[in-house]
């Protein structure tokens, strides 16, 4: 009997060891080096275990001579972000899939002023790289832009792609929900003024997408005060 109880209990913590395992700390340390070239293995190690003995600089010197920072780790909502450099930036996120399984969401984007940024999705038993278009809803200009408002200036919502020289678009994973924020960022790249007239034929410069039953779907899109 006593043999049996000491196996439940190996079984339980092993267990237990293997779920925490699966949190975003592992995907955050395990991530290949190709999707995070900054930091290696150990310096993400290292980020965190700063940050959980309260020094007060949780830097490290990543591989490119410069600081990166760990700004943001909650266990708990299964989130993490990294100020990789003073222009980059990096989340990453745990969803939980219909079956029980979770899927991993890292987020890149780099500002110089305007961002610009890349999302990438993973499933968690190979940590190989999911299919974006399986999980992700395309996003396009247009919807950003109001299509009433586009036609009384005679403009189609197709046509919006094409009448910009260049596009910035960033994905921002969330800390408390499993929202998306995408966020329109030409007016930093093109300024104020020159942006003045698309900006009135816009909804907003942020939409939200929404997780629902293994994937994202759009949501509102409104106008963000950061």
């Amino acid at each position: 009997m006593g043999k049996k109880i000491i196996f439940i209990s190996l079984y339980i913590v092993a267990f237990l060891f293997s779920t925490k395992a699966q949190g975003i700390e592992y995907f955050f340390i395990t991530l290949p080096n190709q999707y995070i070239s900054q930091l290696s293995s150990g310096q993400r190690q290292l980020l965190i275990t700063n940050v959980r003995e309260g020094k007060k600089d949780s830097s490290v010197v990543n591989n490119y001579g410069g600081k990166s920072t760990l700004v943001r780790f909650n266990e708990k909502t299964e989130f993490i972000q990294v100020k990789l450099s003073s222009q980059g930036n990096f989340s990453a996120k745990k969803f939980t899939m219909p079956d029980s399984s979770s899927l991993f969401a890292m987020g890149f984007w780099l500002c110089s002023p305007a961002c610009d940024g890349d999302l990438a999705f993973f499933h968690e038993k190979s940590m190989k790289e999911a299919t974006i278009t399986e999980i992700l809803p395309t996003i396009h200009i247009s919807d950003f832009f109001n299509e009433d408002s586009l036609a009384a200036n005679n403009l189609k919502k197709e046509q919006i792609d094409t009448k910009f020289d260049a596009n910035f678009i960033h994905y921002e994973l969330q800390e408390n929900s499993d929202d998306i924020f995408v966020y329109f960022d030409n007016e930093t790249y093109l300024g104020e003024v020159a942006f003045k007239r698309w900006k009135k034929m816009m909804k907003g410069n942020r939409l939200i997408l929404k997780w629902e039953d293994g994937h994202f779907v759009k949501d509102e899109v409104s106008f963000s005060n950061k």
